[in-house]
């Protein structure tokens, strides 16, 4: 069987100019650029397809719903963070929403992402299918969820019938409060109606990264990170169903009862594609990202960098440029920290020969048209890093509340790749 990893292919791009995985990811994945606003229509975040509508629920002008009738689909038109890092604790992927009736036989929540092992289609494909049967809904999860064998979870309807949240996380408690963790490639989903306690009822398998990148329809991958599907019982392919859309990471979708629009109230987030250990000292720094706000598509970055000393007295951060390409010559490469050890005022040491490593401290401020500047979102680097680096060597800048990324010398030896089947590799 042919096999290729996409996560692993683009460390691979990136370690064949900094030469190792650990260096801080892959190549560059740059943000969109799009028309920016403090409010949003919902056409212009939602795509409708086959006669479905989003509007005002009659009863309240406030409330978004989507009414989709057989067949009917609403399709997301962003980007989609499944995994941020607001501290060091990360954050999933999550939406609130209410069935306003149960006319329908099956409704899809279908997700698409870039795929961790390679497939037909080049992307990866989940499903949360909701099934109706009498006074019960079936909910199946995963990537075949036709199989008879798909994980799923039985309700009542009664039990449905408030608010419900479907979210991921990559690690749960099960009934003997034993940790379960998520394997890679790997979200488990949970579910919550009303008061009722949350469920792990399946997982999502062979995701490729921690966001879903939205590809057009004329992209030769097209990807749709979100979407909705209702299909009607047989017999009634006349009938609708009604979704009021509650809430999506972070973003509530109440709308303005003169204009129609969602107010953007959530702030943009970092999205790191990649497990970072470390980064390289001297090679452009390169980082596998995006960044992502749930209504607006033109997020702007500032990037800054401390490099710890044991003798500064306060934290100044400089801009930092990340390279975009394995030929950039404008990026920022970190070196080895010179400063005065014994204090007679010259510098006789450099951090990395006392502590093995220096300390980079790596700062996102991200602006979207409604917050900016002193209300802009901040991001450090360090939330993402699967090991925490703190200094040895004190000092007033050793204790950060961001914390520092670890930077070591890029040792590694290359190493390679191949995508033979076993039949080929005999062959040779």
């Amino acid at each position: 069987m042919k096999k290729s990893t996409s996560k692993l292919l683009n460390l691979l791009l990136a370690a064949s100019f900094v030469g190792t995985a650990a260096v801080g990811g892959a190549l560059l994945v740059s943000p969109k650029k799009a028309s920016a606003a403090e409010s949003y229509k919902p056409t212009s975040v939602f795509t409708m397809l086959s006669a479905a509508s989003v509007g005002a629920a009659e009863d309240d002008k406030k409330e978004m719903v989507f009414t989709l009738p057989n067949g009917g689909e609403v399709q997301y038109r962003r980007d989609l963070a499944l995994k941020w890092h607001e501290s060091a604790t990360p954050s999933y992927f999550y939406v609130t929403f209410e069935l306003n009736d149960f006319n329908f036989q099956t409704l899809t929540f279908t997700f698409e992402t870039a795929s961790a092992v390679t497939t037909k289609d080049q992307k990866s494909v989940n499903k949360v299918v909701l099934t109706t049967d009498g006074d019960n809904v079936t909910v199946k999860v995963g990537e075949k969820t036709d199989d008879e064998n798909a994980a799923f979870k039985t309700y009542a309807k009664t039990d449905l019938a408030g608010l419900i949240t479907l979210s991921l996380t990559e690690t749960y408690f099960d009934g003997n409060n034993a940790a379960v963790t998520a394997t890679e490639g790997e979200y488990f989903v949970r579910l919550q109606a009303g008061s009722n306690a949350e469920d792990t009822i399946g997982s999502f398998t062979n995701v490729g990264s921690t966001f879903g990148e939205y590809l057009s329809a004329s992209s030769d991958t097209p990807i749709t990170p979100f979407g909705i599907k209702a299909k009607m019982p047989d017999g009634k392919a006349d009938e609708k169903t009604v979704i009021s859309f509650r809430e999506m990471n972070g973003q509530p979708f109440a709308l303005d009862e003169t204009s129609g629009e969602v107010k953007d109230t959530a702030k943009p987030v970092l999205v790191v594609n990649d497990e970072i250990s470390s980064i390289a000292l001297g090679t452009p720094f390169m980082i596998d990202y995006e960044l992502i706000d749930v209504l607006d598509s033109s997020v702007k970055k500032t990037v800054e960098y401390y490099q710890y000393s044991p003798n500064a007295t306060d934290v100044e951060y400089k801009p930092l440029t990340i390279a975009t390409t394995t030929s950039s010559t404008s990026a920022t490469s970190f070196f080895d920290k010179e400063y005065d050890s014994d204090g007679d005022g010259k510098n006789d040491t450099t951090v990395f020969k006392k502590a093995q490593c220096e300390y980079i401290s790596i700062r996102f401020k991200l602006e979207d048209d409604v917050h900016k500047d002193t209300d802009a979102s901040v991001f450090y680097l360090s939330y993402y890093m699967t090991q925490n680096a703190k200094p040895a060597l004190g000092g007033a800048t050793a204790d950060l509340d961001s914390g520092y990324v670890r930077a070591d010398k890029n040792n590694a030896a290359p190493f390679y790749f191949n995508t033979l089947t076993d039949a080929e590799l005999d062959a040779y």
